[in-house]
Formats: C-alpha cells, sequence, structure tokens
C-alpha cells in the first residue's frame, strides 16, 4: 500500500497500489474508483493510458506528468517522510489490534462469567452467593457492576 498524500492531485484522497495485481484505488469521499492497469480497453486518454504504464513500470516520457509524479514519489520515499508515515500507519494498526483483542478478550470472560452463573444456579445457589463466587473468579476482569447485571440477566 502506498499513500501519496503528497501529491496536490491527490490530497484529498487515499490512493493505494498494489503491485501485485496491477490495481489502483482512489478512496475520494463516497466512490472508490478501481483501475487495471492490465486492461485491454486503451479507449482512454493519453495522460491515463502514460499512468497505467506507469503501474506496469513503464515510464514513456523524461518529462510530464508521469516524470513529475515519479520524481515525488521518490522524493517522498528518499525524504524519509515515508518512513514515518509507514511507523505511524504501523503504531495506529497495532493499536487498532489491541483494542479489538482487548474487547474480544472482555468478551470471553463475560461468556465465561454466564456460564458460571448458569452452574451454579442449577446447584441452587441464591443469586446472592452466586454473585459473590463470580465477583470473586472475574473480579479482577469485570466491573462489580457488570457481574451483577450478567447475575441479574442470567439467574
Amino acid at each position: 500500500m502506498n499513500s501519496f498524500k503528497a501529491l496536490s492531485q491527490f490530497s484529498n484522497q487515499l490512493m493505494i497500489f498494489f503491485r501485485k495485481t496491477k490495481t489502483i484505488e482512489f478512496n475520494a469521499g463516497m466512490h472508490i474508483k478501481v483501475f487495471n492497469s492490465m486492461g485491454k480497453n486503451r479507449d482512454l486518454n493519453q495522460k491515463m493510458l502514460d499512468f497505467l504504464d506507469y503501474m506496469n513500470g513503464v515510464i514513456n516520457h523524461a518529462q510530464g506528468y508521469i516524470a513529475d509524479l515519479q520524481k515525488d514519489i521518490d522524493h517522498y520515499v528518499n525524504s524519509g517522510k515515508w518512513v514515518d508515515d509507514m511507523d505511524k500507519l504501523a503504531y495506529e494498526m497495532n493499536q487498532v489490534a489491541i483494542k479489538a483483542a482487548e474487547k474480544a478478550t472482555e468478551e470471553a470472560k463475560k461468556e465465561d462469567a454466564i456460564t458460571l452463573i448458569q452452574e451454579l444456579k442449577q446447584v441452587d445457589l441464591s443469586s446472592e452467593v452466586i454473585f459473590e463466587k463470580v465477583l470473586h473468579s472475574y473480579g479482577d476482569d469485570l466491573s462489580s457492576d457488570e457481574i451483577k447485571k450478567l447475575v441479574e440477566e442470567n439467574y
């Protein structure tokens, strides 16, 4: 994935380039346009043809739009900003993964607490005793209010 936010033509858009499939996506608000550079339809303007050729590694002209695009990309990559952006992206993706894992763990703890409540209910324990036992087992992971609610809902 490459983000070329530094390019003025794409300042409000996210540009994703997939080298293996030779496709590119522009996320421009509510619309996503996907281009396949390996396609056979060549009924396009010259700039678009040059751009699709560029996606396949061909720079047709030493000057012009594609040459400027390559210069901007080279500058972005060589300036070190690319490394900073990739580090920020990795950090943000890691934060999302951590939050998802925390949520999954909390949901699993709730499911385990519900199972314990149902098992203790079968032994004919009162809701107060079940609350104390579940609080003792899951008090580090779930709040007292959450456990009370689970007992009320599942007793």
